[in-house]
C-alpha cells in the first residue's frame, strides 16, 4: 500500500547540481503545477498518509504559500513534508513552519563541498529562523538525511522507497518510486481514481536508478 507521495510541484531550481536525481539542470522548458492540478491531486490521493512537496526546489513555485497552507487539508494527510535544498529567500522561511517534517538534501561538488560544514552552518541558521514560527515545536529537520550519489552509478537491487511505499507525482502522472520521473526508462500512469492499483502494476526502474 502506498503511504507517501513525492508531489513534485515545480521543476525550477536555484541550484545546478550535476548529479541531480531528476536531472533538473538539463530541463529546457520548465513547469509549475497549477492550482487546479493541486486540487485534482488532493481529490484523487485524499487520505494518503504522507505528502512531501518536492521539485526542483518547491519553494520556487509562484504559489508556494498557498500550496503550503492548503496541501494538508486537500490531501487529508497525517504528515505534510517538504524536500528542499535549503537555499531560499527570507520570505519563504516562515511558511516552512507549516510542515511536519523538513528534509534538506545535499549533493556533491561543485554545488556542495564534500566537507560541507559551511553549508550545514547556513542550514542551522535557517533552522533557528524556522523554529520561531513553529508552535508547538513538532518540526523535524535533518540537513544530512539525503546525500545524493552520482548519476553515473546504477544499482542492482531496490530500496525501501522503491518498494511501493512511495510514489512520485509530476505533471499529472504517477511514477512507481520516489523520483521515477528523473529516470528516462520509468513508466507512469495518468492520475485517476484507480491510480494506486495501476501504478503498483508497473515495473519499478531500479536497474536504472542511482539509489538502488
Amino acid at each position: 500500500m502506498v503511504e507517501c507521495v513525492n508531489f513534485d510541484i515545480t521543476d525550477w531550481c536555484n541550484r545546478a547540481c550535476p548529479d541531480c536525481c531528476c536531472d533538473v539542470p538539463r530541463i529546457k522548458e520548465h513547469w509549475d503545477v497549477s492550482m487546479q492540478g493541486v486540487v485534482r491531486a488532493g481529490e484523487y490521493m485524499h487520505g494518503i498518509r504522507r505528502v512531501t512537496l518536492a521539485g526542483g526546489e518547491p519553494t520556487l513555485h509562484p504559489d508556494f504559500e498557498w500550496i503550503a497552507r492548503n496541501a494538508k487539508r486537500l490531501f487529508g494527510c497525517e504528515s505534510l513534508e517538504i524536500a528542499t535544498n535549503g537555499k531560499m529567500t527570507e520570505d519563504k522561511i516562515e511558511f516552512l513552519g507549516l510542515f511536519d517534517v523538513i528534509w534538506v538534501t545535499r549533493y556533491g561538488p561543485p554545488e556542495f563541498e564534500e566537507s560541507n560544514a559551511a553549508y550545514i552552518a547556513k542550514i542551522e541558521k535557517h533552522i533557528a529562523e524556522i523554529e520561531k514560527y513553529v508552535s508547538p515545536p513538532i518540526l523535524k529537520i535533518d540537513p544530512n538525511v539525503v546525500h545524493h550519489v552520482p548519476r553515473s552509478h546504477r544499482g542492482s537491487g531496490s530500496c525501501e522507497r522503491g518498494a511501493g511505499i512511495t510514489v512520485a507525482l509530476y505533471k499529472d502522472h504517477v511514477y512507481p518510486c520516489c523520483m521515477g520521473w528523473g529516470i528516462g526508462t520509468s513508466e507512469s500512469v495518468q492520475i485517476s481514481p484507480d491510480w494506486e492499483a495501476e501504478v503498483m502494476a508497473l515495473p519499478r526502474p531500479c536497474k536504472d536508478c542511482f539509489f538502488s
